[in-house]
């Protein structure tokens, strides 16, 4: 078995349990990079099944580090998601989020 084959092998079995822990929140910002790294191993379609739909989730999260991550990241996923993917789902978690972020804020200041 060469290298690139076990590697593969390992990331297939390794990047469900990295991605549900990210989507249940028991594992911090820092596993996102690893699996965007790991997902990047992936061909193209396989990176659309497997890392992009917990990517599109994690924009809904309340965890400001795992935002400020996705938006760090970007230039590793943001190709593979599409235009409509964009406009219908990550653009309202994301404002939405900064909309939550934005009235604690000012609901702080006022008082």
């Amino acid at each position: 078995m060469t290298l690139h084959a076990y590697c593969l092998d390992y990331t297939a079995q390794l990047l469900p349990v990295l991605a549900s822990s990210l989507e249940f929140g028991s594992a911090a910002a820092p596993v996102l990079t690893v699996l965007l790294k790991m997902g990047s191993w992936l061909p193209a379609d396989q990176f659309s099944i497997k890392v992009l739909p917990t990517i599109v989730k994690l924009f809904a999260s309340n965890d400001r580090a795992v935002r400020a991550c996705l938006l760090q990241h970007i230039d590793q996923s943001g190709q593979s998601l599409s235009a409509q993917t964009v406009d219908e789902q990550v653009c309202d978690l994301f404002c939405n989020r900064l909309l939550d972020i934005y009235i604690c804020v000012s609901g702080t200041f006022s008082a």
